[in-house]
């Protein structure tokens, strides 16, 4: 779920008529789908490395190098832990 919240921010803080999208896991692709057809219209999922904004999720230890994804423009914690940083290219 952690990656729907940053989808929903993204599309808050981005006035783009289209968005481009990628995270190293499908995983995203499958959260879009649970957003409004209006939301899904906007966003676009395209290769790690080629997307405006990279969904980077800690789901595992030690946490994967996220170094040259972009900078971090928001983060979603859960009981304080980071569970999800969207970076903007």
């Amino acid at each position: 779920m952690s990656n729907r919240q940053g989808l929903e921010w993204i599309l808050a803080n981005d006035s783009s008529a289209t968005i481009t999208v990628s995270a190293d896991h499908p995983v995203v692709a499958y959260n879009i789908l649970i957003l409004s057809a209006e939301q899904r219209a906007r966003l676009v999922v395209v290769p790690p490395g080629e997307g405006t904004y990279f969904l980077a999720f800690y789901r595992c230890w030690p946490y994967p190098s996220y170094e040259g994804r972009g900078w971090e423009v928001h983060a979603e914690y859960s009981n304080g832990v980071k569970i999800l940083s969207v970076m903007k290219r």
